[in-house]
């Protein structure tokens, strides 16, 4: 049904992000669909020129793999430690523990990737104010691993 009113819709911009945003919402408890969703919605944002709206989803993206990790005990914070950045960063939250999590690969490099990406788009974007709350999520990546540089 979204998917054939997307085509429906693929001139109209901001119709086109509603209906992926409520295609990402309905994968909340599945991480890989609700990321593709997302990382198609940034795609249409920087698309056009809406670098902070094209962050933002970067960020979803980086907090639904943070808690994804949270839960897998490789990462100390789940999404929660993305609650400064933006106070909806709960609906990362809703994945569901089953056998769709165990097909998921994501590591500690795949968030630290995710969380550059982050700070590249909040550059971009102008939101320098974010960037150095993504940055205190990366600092601890970088001296746990002994990287200094």
């Amino acid at each position: 049904m979204a998917t054939a009113q997307m085509k429906e819709h693929e001139k109209d911009p901001e119709m086109l992000i509603d209906l992926q945003y409520s295609l990402a919402k309905s994968y909340a408890s599945t991480p890989e669909l609700r990321k593709t969703w997302l990382d198609s919605m940034a795609k249409i944002h920087i698309k056009n020129g809406d670098f902070s709206e094209a962050a933002m989803c970067y960020v979803h993206v980086a907090a639904l793999v943070a808690e994804f990790l949270h839960r897998k005990k490789l990462f100390p914070s789940g999404c929660s430690a993305f609650k400064k950045i933006t106070p909806n960063i709960d609906e990362e939250g809703a994945m569901k523990e089953d056998a769709g999590m165990m097909d998921v690969h994501y590591s500690e490099e795949v968030l630290l990737e995710l969380l550059e990406q982050c700070v590249d788009g909040l550059w971009k974007a102008e939101r320098y104010e974010v960037i150095s709350e993504i940055s205190k999520l990366i600092i601890p990546i970088y001296e746990k691993r002994r990287e200094f540089e």
